[in-house]
């Protein structure tokens, strides 16, 4: 609903009651789900509000233009295949970042969190133009141009939970610190690829939720 209500400018009340609906696949069988006024306004606006005072605050830090992207799809290169889908990439005058809405009870903190770094970091080479003014690029056809964004620009990673929070968790990292990340990210998938199940696994927090298996 909130990235409907971003994207194609609506309104709550013209979506509610809202049904989304998913065809089945070899995971899972045919499901929905449906949004009511009730839960909206329990946590759907809350979220949405706080994107909107996050907008206003960001455009009266930079004094620039709040310009986002919603329910984007972003390839991590070096590693075929892999990609992430970000809730919301944007840019503001000399700050860019990447916005998550969660909707457990479990806090999840911005804090080093990898998979907002992968996000961002993916995001950064396959819409560069968000994270800073790049020579002789214009759209989002602009892939190969990492490199000529500032390393030293700041990217807020920020998480919206608002079964915990009013306000998101936020963490400040730079682009060079997202590309550090992306090499690591490299190391350990040869890893896996030259040691197999040898390759060291850790469990993490996610594990809370759903116990990875080798399908994954």
């Amino acid at each position: 609903m909130i990235a409907i209500i971003l994207d194609k400018d609506k309104t709550p009340d013209e979506l509610l009651p809202f049904t989304f609906k998913r065809e089945g696949s070899e995971v899972e069988g045919d499901w929905e789900f449906t949004v009511d006024a009730d839960l909206w306004y329990d946590i759907g606006q809350t979220a949405l509000d706080a994107f909107d005072t996050f907008m206003e605050d960001i455009e009266k830090e930079t004094g620039g233009t709040f310009d986002y992207v919603i329910e984007t799809r972003c390839a991590m290169p070096g590693i075929d295949g892999a990609f992430g889908t970000s809730d919301v990439i944007w840019t503001c005058g000399e700050l860019s970042g990447v916005w998550d809405w969660k909707f457990g009870r479990n806090p999840v903190s911005a804090e080093n969190n990898k998979q907002l770094m992968f996000y961002a970091r993916a995001a950064a080479s396959t819409m560069p133009h968000l994270f800073g003014p790049i020579d002789g690029v214009d759209g989002n056809d602009n892939a190969g141009a990492f490199e000529q964004i500032d390393p030293k620009r700041e990217v807020i990673l920020s998480i919206m939970q608002p079964k915990v929070s009013d306000e998101p968790s936020e963490y400040i990292v730079t682009i060079e610190e997202l590309e550090q990340f992306r090499k690591t990210l490299l190391a350990a998938v040869k890893t896996a690829e030259e040691k197999g199940v040898d390759a060291p696994v850790n469990k993490g927090k996610w594990c809370d939720y759903a116990t990875c298996k080798a399908v994954c």
